[in-house]
C-alpha cells in the first residue's frame, strides 16, 4: 500500500517526476504501437513480433518501477496488462480488437492513476477503477493461461534483482580495489564504488514483504528478465545506459560477473525533470526509436540518445525573452547611430548575429506535430465503435514543426474537427455501400508550411455539406433573413455560429451546436483563420492556418497620429492611397470601399480608437486585411515600414483592449499594440451585414 505521506519525502517526489515524465511519454507510445498492430490486423498483415516484445518491455519497466515507488495498484494493474501481452508473444492468444480496446482502457487508467498519485501521493481510491480493468483483462485471457500470483511472481523477481545486486557489488570492490592498488572493504556498497548506481533494493531487505526492490543503474531500472538473460553485467549495463567510450562498452559486453570494469567515466547518472526535448532529431521520433526497436539496434538507440537533451521548458521561454530584449536593444542602438549606422560593420554584425540567434532560438521552439496528430487514431477508433461506422486515418506531414505552445491548443480544434467527421460526414456501412462507395471510409489529416504559417487540413470522403438545409436551419432561427440568397462560403460561415446544429437529435457525441464553435473560437484564439470546402456525396474538407509561432510577430508597422500599431504581415493582402480608393457609405453611415470589383467594409482606425486625426485624408493609406470573416480596409496615415518583433502580453491593466492581441517595443522605447485582424473583422463584417440586409 503506497504511503499518503510520500509528498512530504523529497527523494521520493524526486523518483516520482522522472518515472511520471518517462512514463507518460511511453504510455503514449506503447497505444500507438498498439493502435498500429490492430491496423495491420485489419488489413491482413503478420502480426509485427518485435512490436508486441517492446509493448511487453514497456509495461514490464513500468511495473518494476511502481513496484519500487510502492503504487501497489498500478503495478496489479500492469501485470495484468503484462500477462496479456506475455500470452501474444508465445502465441496463445491473437490480439483482436476486444484485446486493444481492454488494453487502451488500461493505459488510459495507469496514465490518469500517474495523475492521481502526483496529486495525492499514493493510489488509494482507484481501486474501483483498478479492479474494473483487471477484470476485464482477466476476462478475455485464454483458458489455462493464468499468471503466476503476484505475490510469487514479484517475489522470484526481488530475489534475482538482490543477487544481482550482489554480485555486482562484488565486482566493484574487487575491480575499484584493483584499480586504487588495494581491495575495497567487505561492506562497501555498489552505489559508493561506483557512481551513478542506485542499490534501491538495498532500501528493502526484506524481498517478501517488498517484492519489487531492483536495482537502478544510470537512472534505468534493470527488470528482472534481463538479469537472467544476460551472460555479462556489460550487456545489461549497456542496455540500461550506453558508457560514453567504446574502448569501454567493448571491454563491459565482454566482461563476466566476476571481473566488471566500472568507473565513474563509464557509468553516468541521469536525473529527468518536467522538459522538454531538443535535439537533432525530433523529440518523437527518438523516443519511439529508443522504445519500440528490435534488440540488436539497441546499444546504437542509446547512443543516439545522448544527443537529446532535456531542457526546462521555461527556460527556453527566458532565453526568447532575452533574445527579444537583444532585438530592442539592437534596433535603439541603430538609431542612436543614425545615417552613420549603415557603414558601421560592427553594427552590421551585430545585427546579423542578433538575427541570427533570433532564428536558432525559435527553431529551438519548435517541435513535430506528430505528437497531436498520433492521438487521433485513438479517437477515431473509439467513435467509430460507439457510432457503429468504419474508418481509416490516414496522416501526412507529421514532421512539420510548429511551435511548441500551439501542440497543445491545436488538440481541442483537432479533437472537434474528427468528431464533426465521423459523425455528420462518414456515412453508416449500409449507406456507403448503397452509394457505390467502400464501406470503410477514409479521412486524410495531413500538415504542411507556408510562409510563416502551418496550414492543417482534415478531408473525409464522406456525405458532403447539404447547403440548402444548412440555409433552411438558419432561416428558421433568424440567423439569415427569410429570401436571403446566400454563397456557399457564407452557408459554411453559418456552421461556426453557437448553437447551430444539424444533428437531428442531440447523442453524447454532437448534437448542441458546440464543437465547430469551439474550432473557430480557439484558432481565432491563435491568430489563425478557419475555411470549408465541401461537396455533395463527395466529401468534406476542413481547412485551418495559423502561424508558425506565437512569440514572435513578422508585423507592419503603421502610424495613426501619433500612436503606432503594429499589424501581422500574414494577413495584409494590399495597400493603396486612399486619394485612389473608390469610396461610398450605406444609409447607417457605415463606409464602404471597391477592393477588386467589389466593396469591403472600412474601418477609420482613428475613429476606433479615439485618437485626434489631423492628417489629411488624401495623403492617408488604405491597408486591405484579410480577417476570418473576408477582407476590410483599414485608413491609416502612414505605413512606417515592416518589422520582426517579440511580442508581449498585455497588462494586466490594459487586457481588455480592443482589437488587440499583445503589444510589442519599438527601437525607441514606445510601445506599439498588435492588431487583432480576426477581431476587427468581425465587428467590420458583422455590422455591416446587418446594414445592408
Amino acid at each position: 500500500m503506497s504511503d499518503p505521506n510520500n509528498l512530504s519525502d523529497p527523494e521520493w517526489v524526486e523518483l516520482f517526476e522522472e518515472f511520471a515524465l518517462e512514463s507518460g511519454e511511453a504510455l503514449e507510445r506503447a497505444e500507438e504501437v498498439l493502435l498500429e498492430l490492430e491496423r495491420n490486423r485489419l488489413a491482413d498483415q503478420p502480426t509485427d513480433p518485435d512490436s508486441v516484445d517492446s509493448l511487453f518491455r514497456t509495461v514490464h519497466t513500468f511495473k518494476g518501477t511502481a513496484g519500487f515507488l510502492q503504487l501497489d495498484l498500478l503495478v496489479r494493474v500492469a501485470h495484468d496488462v503484462e500477462a496479456l501481452l506475455d500470452a501474444s508473444r508465445k502465441g496463445t492468444l491473437q490480439l483482436e480488437p476486444p484485446h486493444v480496446t481492454v488494453l487502451c482502457d488500461a493505459f488510459d487508467f495507469l496514465a490518469g492513476a500517474i495523475t492521481h498519485v502526483g496529486q495525492y501521493g499514493h493510489d488509494q481510491g482507484l481501486s474501483l477503477g483498478g479492479d474494473r480493468v483487471v477484470a476485464a483483462i482477466e476476462s478475455l485471457m485464454p483458458q489455462g493461461s493464468g499468471s503466476e500470483s503476484h505475490s510469487a511472481v514479484d517475489a522470484h523477481s526481488a530475489v534475482d534483482a538482490h543477487s544481482a545486486v550482489d554480485q555486482l557489488t562484488a565486482a566493484a570492490r574487487s575491480v575499484s580495489g584493483r584499480n586504487s592498488g588495494q581491495e575495497l572493504p567487505s561492506d562497501t556498497k555498489l552505489s559508493d564504488a561506483v557512481p551513478g548506481f542506485v542499490d534501491r533494493g538495498a532500501l528493502h531487505k526484506d524481498a517478501a514483504s517488498h517484492p519489487q526492490g531492483q536495482p537502478l543503474i544510470a537512472g534505468s531500472l534493470i527488470d528482472e528478465s534481463k538479469i537472467r538473460e544476460k551472460s555479462s553485467v556489460g550487456t545489461l549495463l549497456s542496455d540500461a545506459g550506453e558508457p560514453q567510450s567504446d574502448g569501454a562498452s567493448s571491454r563491459l559486453k565482454t566482461a563476466d560477473l566476476a571481473s566488471l570494469p566500472l568507473s565513474s567515466d563509464n557509468v553516468k547518472p541521469f536525473k529527468a525533470q518536467n522538459t522538454t526535448s531538443i535535439g537533432k532529431e525530433s523529440e518523437t521520433n527518438k523516443a519511439k526509436s529508443a522504445a519500440f526497436r528490435p534488440k540488436q539496434t539497441a546499444t546504437k538507440d542509446v547512443r543516439s540518445q545522448s544527443e537529446v537533451l532535456r531542457v526546462d521548458s521555461a527556460r527556453i521561454d527566458e532565453l526568447l525573452n532575452m533574445v527579444g530584449e537583444l532585438v530592442i536593444a539592437e534596433t535603439m542602438t541603430v538609431r542612436e547611430f543614425g545615417e552613420d549606422s549603415a557603414s558601421s560593420q560592427g553594427l552590421l554584425q551585430l545585427q546579423r548575429v542578433t538575427r541570427q540567434l533570433q532564428d536558432l532560438t525559435m527553431a529551438i521552439r519548435m517541435i513535430p506535430i506528430r505528437g497531436v496528430f498520433s492521438k487521433m487514431h485513438r479517437l477515431v477508433r473509439d467513435l467509430c465503435g460507439k457510432l457503429g461506422k468504419e474508418a481509416d486515418l490516414i496522416l501526412s506531414g507529421e514532421d512539420t514543426e510548429i511551435d511548441k505552445s500551439l501542440v497543445d491548443a491545436l488538440s481541442e480544434p483537432l479533437l472537434h474537427l474528427i468528431r464533426n467527421s465521423i459523425d455528420h460526414g462518414i456515412e453508416l456501412p449500409e449507406q456507403r455501400r448503397i452509394a457505390a462507395k467502400k464501406s470503410r471510409g477514409t479521412l486524410k489529416l495531413s500538415a504542411s508550411h507556408r510562409s510563416s504559417e502551418i496550414v492543417i487540413t482534415l478531408s473525409d470522403d464522406g456525405c458532403g455539406i447539404d447547403e440548402e438545409r444548412v440555409l433552411d436551419i438558419a432561416k428558421e432561427r433568424g440567423l439569415v433573413p427569410p429570401k436571403a440568397s446566400l454563397a456557399k462560403s457564407e452557408i459554411y460561415a453559418l456552421l461556426f455560429h453557437p448553437g447551430f446544429s444539424t444533428a437531428e437529435q442531440v447523442s453524447d457525441v454532437s448534437g448542441r451546436g458546440v464543437g465547430m464553435d469551439a474550432i473557430r473560437t480557439q484558432i481565432e484564439r491563435l491568430g489563425g483563420r478557419v475555411r470549408i470546402t465541401s461537396k455533395r456525396g463527395e466529401g468534406t474538407t476542413m481547412h485551418l492556418r495559423v502561424p508558425l509561432t506565437l512569440a514572435i510577430v513578422d508585423g507592419m508597422l503603421l502610424r495613426v497620429g501619433r500612436q503606432h500599431y503594429t499589424l501581422p504581415m500574414l494577413q495584409v493582402r494590399e495597400s493603396i492611397p486612399s486619394s485612389e480608393g473608390v469610396f461610398t457609405t450605406v444609409p447607417s453611415g457605415r463606409e464602404l470601399i471597391e477592393h477588386r470589383n467589389q466593396f469591403v467594409p472600412l474601418i477609420r482606425l482613428s475613429k476606433l480608437f479615439g485618437l485626434i486625426d489631423s492628417d489629411s485624408e488624401a495623403q492617408s493609406i488604405v491597408v486591405f486585411v484579410e480577417g476570418v470573416d473576408g477582407v476590410f480596409g483599414l485608413l491609416v496615415h502612414q505605413v512606417i515600414g515592416r518589422q520582426q518583433t517579440v511580442i508581449k502580453p498585455l497588462p494586466r491593466m490594459v487586457g481588455h483592449a480592443r482589437a488587440s492581441s499583445g503589444c510589442c517595443i519599438l527601437g525607441d522605447g514606445r510601445v506599439s499594440l498588435i492588431l487583432d485582424a480576426n477581431a476587427l473583422s468581425n465587428a467590420a463584417l458583422s455590422q455591416t451585414v446587418r446594414e445592408v440586409a
